[in-house]
């Protein structure tokens, strides 16, 4: 698919609600998709992947009591921006506060050596990179089948980042590619608090949220306008 999208040349952002722990795929399989993904982001195509619901453990689905530690793929790919799970809370007249969602992905790739934009954890890459609300309990209102009704889950989270990303693009007037190395330069500048809603309380198993970036939702979820200035410069 990578490839494809790689070859084709015809979008700028592309959204991946679809992975799998690391452990389940085999290195080979793991580079071959990152081969296209890397032609795609130096074609100045954006990727965005859910970050996994299973929290810390994101084994847990495919293997039956998994208690290790894992991360995600392709959303631990460098060179795509995972997105993590909040708990969105609304006030009277919008946006109120988020919390880390106990279920959002998160850790340390243990295929991946850490990028450049990143300190990584002991030489290997981490995620997520970013978040959006993905609680069931405060997600979206989506009509199918029909009827109204809410769905949740990081694979609502990465298209949220992706629609950012395409309208980004269109207000910038240029692609923004791999969106990873900017949003790190914006998440440790002076303005990441006009940028990013930085999410410290909550974790996913393993590891909980902090001021800055942390494994539970990198750097936060986006203020729309104001990362979009950010970006501007």
């Amino acid at each position: 698919m990578a490839n494809k999208i790689a070859t084709d040349n015809k979008v700028s952002v592309v959204s991946i609600s679809w992975g799998a722990c690391e452990p389940d795929r085999s290195p080979s399989e793991m580079d071959a998709v990152s081969n296209g993904i890397k032609q795609g982001t130096a074609e100045g195509i954006s990727f965005f992947a859910a970050s996994g619901d299973d929290g810390s453990k994101d084994c847990a689905r495919s293997q039956t009591g998994a208690t290790v530690d894992a991360v995600d793929y392709p959303a631990s790919d460098p060179n795509v921006t995972g997105v993590g799970g909040t708990t969105l809370k609304l006030n009277g007249t919008g946006y109120g506060s988020e919390t880390t969602w106990s279920r959002g992905g998160g850790g340390t790739s243990t295929h991946f050596a850490v990028p450049g934009y990143q300190a990584g954890v002991n030489g290997k890459r981490t995620v997520p990179d970013v978040a959006s609300d993905a609680d069931p309990a405060t997600g979206y209102s989506i009509f199918s089948a029909g009827a109204w009704q809410v769905y949740g889950g990081t694979s609502c989270a990465a298209p949220m980042w992706a629609a950012w990303a395409a309208l980004a693009d269109a207000k910038l007037g240029h692609k923004l590619g791999n969106a990873n190395p900017t949003l790190y330069q914006v998440g440790k500048g002076a303005n990441a608090a006009k940028a990013f809603h930085d999410i410290t309380t909550g974790s996913n198993g393993t590891f909980r949220a902090g001021a800055g970036y942390d494994q539970t939702t990198g750097w936060g979820s986006y203020d729309g306008a104001g990362l979009a200035a950010a970006l501007a410069g």
